[in-house]
């Protein structure tokens, strides 16, 4: 447990404000708070991969590299409302809290068939505590339909040979006819989706388990959940201390900053608000580099 949890445990979220910034004590009371330890989940590969931060041009394809795997998202289209339009890459904080939720409900029910009416806003509001209003249920809209219509590829490399697979996300789904309007309230009751037969499989078998209250913690910083994910499924793993320099952590995270230096300062306080969603995580962050520890993971898997 870092530094700043045992603060707040000892003499409370006001005086670890006052030592610490106070987005940071914010966080890490919220989540040494939470009775409830509801589980999420996602596939291991968005832990070393990510979607971009930011909306791209509707045509514009996205390609990131990870630890020893790179990603790649192509634009597809999708028929909505009577109307066959394109839809960009998905992006944001918004993507990837709806990929949590296709996710943590497949593995929940054993069924890759997700419902995206009633599930969707008790996730949305109860779960992660957002307002379920225009702004939020049309934001969440997107992004269904842009992971609905993109296409996938993973690559990596052995000793001998190059490999890729081509996953979609979502294989089939059912959206709501133009009857329904543009009330995302009532566009998404009855709409439905159903992963991808191969990409379920994989979730099903590398499934990190996330704490909802994290998730919830740091639902509107995309770079921070990036973080904490990638935390989850990397510290668990490990058997010894593992450096790891700001350079190879700007890579995986900071492909839109020019400098290491720049990304230090700018993602630095991101990596310390994953920390302070994670107190089970051990890492010490040092000038020219980070240093991971074995650790356990934030939820134990039961699923």
């Amino acid at each position: 447990m870092g530094e700043i949890h045992q603060l707040v445990l000892q003499v409370g979220h006001n005086a670890a404000r006052s030592q610490f910034p106070h987005s940071e004590a914010d966080i890490a009371a919220a989540v040494l708070a939470d009775e409830t330890r509801d589980t999420g989940f996602s596939y291991s590969g968005f832990a070393l991969t990510a979607f971009p931060y930011k909306k791209l041009p509707t045509d514009a394809s996205w390609t990131k590299d990870g630890h020893q795997v790179t990603m790649t998202v192509d634009p597809g289209s999708l028929k909505v409302a009577g109307k066959v339009r394109k839809y960009g890459v998905p992006y944001g904080a918004s993507a990837r809290l709806v990929m949590i939720y296709l996710q943590s409900e497949a593995v929940r029910t054993s069924c890759p068939t997700v419902e995206l009416g009633r599930s969707l806003r008790a996730f949305a509001t109860e779960r992660l505590g957002l307002e379920w209003g225009g702004s939020t249920g049309k934001a969440l809209q997107d992004q269904i339909y842009r992971l609905s219509a993109c296409s996938l590829k993973f690559f990596w490399s052995t000793a001998r040979s190059d490999h890729f697979e081509c996953p979609r996300l979502i294989r089939s789904g059912s959206f709501a006819g133009a009857g329904a309007a543009d009330d995302p309230q009532a566009r998404l009751w009855d709409d439905s989706v159903t992963l991808d037969d191969e990409f379920y499989k994989h979730l099903r078998l590398h499934a990190v388990p996330l704490l909802d209250a994290a998730v919830r913690a740091l639902a509107d910083e995309p770079v921070a959940l990036d973080m904490y994910v990638w935390l989850a499924y990397r510290l668990r793993s490990l058997d010894r201390p593992t450096p790891m320099s700001w350079a190879a952590l700007k890579e995986q995270f900071g492909g839109g900053y020019k400098t290491v230096r720049q990304f230090k300062y700018k993602a630095g306080p991101s990596l310390r608000r994953a920390l302070a969603a994670y107190p089970e995580a051990v890492v010490t962050i040092e000038d020219k580099e980070i240093v991971l520890y074995p650790s356990r993971p934030p939820i134990a898997r039961s699923a």
